[in-house]
């Protein structure tokens, strides 16, 4: 049962990795907030699956980034070096995150995981409406 919680928290944690991209893509984007919108009455179970699928790519774009990042800080040279200007690379440009952008960033992995952990609560919470049902 333990690898179906897991199994289940992983999926969970995917589904709102994709709810969390998806409402910044809506923000962001009135064409797709339209579009959005428009297959909301649609299927729920497709609508969730998607969002799972979109979540499990960005949490594998988030590692990557970090291995890369972990990477380039173990071939960072010594403090007396990186005070120069560094050459110009060439191929692909790199996108800079400003320290507002970023601290942004760390502010929404924040929400999500309480996010998370607010949800772990209430399924482990017992139900105190049960005797309520009619």
């Amino acid at each position: 049962m333990s690898s179906r919680s897991s199994d289940w928290f992983t999926r969970a944690r995917h589904f709102f990795y994709g709810t969390a991209t998806a409402l910044v893509e809506l923000l962001e984007d009135p064409q797709k907030r339209a579009e959005s919108f428009g297959r909301l009455p649609g299927d729920w179970a497709a609508l969730a699956a998607e969002l799972e699928q979109k979540g499990e790519q960005i949490e594998q774009e988030a590692v990557r980034y970090l291995k890369s990042l972990r990477h380039e800080a173990t071939k960072a040279p010594g403090p007396a070096v990186e005070s120069q200007t560094p050459a110009p690379q060439s191929g692909s440009p790199t996108a800079t995150i400003s320290k507002e952008e970023m601290g942004e960033l760390m502010e929404l992995i924040h929400q999500i995981e309480s996010l998370r952990l607010e949800l772990e609560r209430l399924r482990t919470e017992p139900c105190s409406d049960a005797g309520l049902s009619a």
